[in-house]
Parts: structure tokens; C-alpha cells; sequence
């Protein structure tokens, strides 16, 4: 991203054009956008749950002494950020291609 922050020009996509062409700036997206390797590489590390207090959900006095759930979510999570990583390498090399000219 040095190269688009060094640019003079003030507009983002005047930058990126001027930085990259269309080649460098489809593997520049390529290889930073994706987050998620590390995330499935090393599943152990990383859990995605959520602690549910009835209290906190419906209140009053009575619910205070229903016991507590938890939720892990991990594998759906991976998957969505999965699917999401996609979308946006997916649309930001569309724009890439509107803003090279296809």
C-alpha cells in the first residue's frame, strides 16, 4: 500500500492507478485481503462464543435463577468471514478492472 499512500494524487483510485497497474493491484488484494488462513490454520486458538444470561434476556427476578447457556459458534463464524473475504476480494477486483477500464 506504500506506493498509494506515497501517490500525490488525493483521490484513492487516482493513487491506486497511478501506483499500480491492473496486475499489480489484482495481487496486491490477492495476497492482503485474505485474513482468514491463519484463523482455520490454528482453529484451536480462536473461539468464537457467546455466554447467555437469561436474566439479561428477559429480566425480572425470576429468570435470575434459570441457568445460563453457551453458544459456540466457531465453524459458522470461520465460514462466514470465509465467505465475506470473498465478496470483498471479489468486488474490490471489479473495481479495480471499472478503474483500469475492462
Amino acid at each position: 500500500m506504500e506506493p498509494v499512500v506515497d501517490h500525490p494524487g488525493d483521490d484513492f483510485w487516482v493513487a491506486v492507478t497511478g501506483a499500480f497497474d491492473r496486475a499489480e493491484a489484482h495481487h496486491l488484494v490477492e495476497d492482503t485481503f485474505p485474513f482468514t488462513d491463519p484463523l482455520w490454520r490454528h482453529r484451536r486458538a480462536f473461539a468464537f462464543t457467546v455466554d447467555i444470561y437469561p436474566a439479561d434476556v428477559l429480566g425480572g427476578v425470576l429468570s435470575a435463577g434459570l441457568p445460563s447457556v453457551s453458544i459456540d459458534y466457531t465453524d459458522e463464524a470461520l465460514r462466514a468471514m470465509v465467505r465475506a473475504e470473498q465478496h470483498v476480494v471479489t468486488d474490490t477486483r471489479s473495481a479495480i478492472d471499472d478503474q483500469f477500464g475492462s
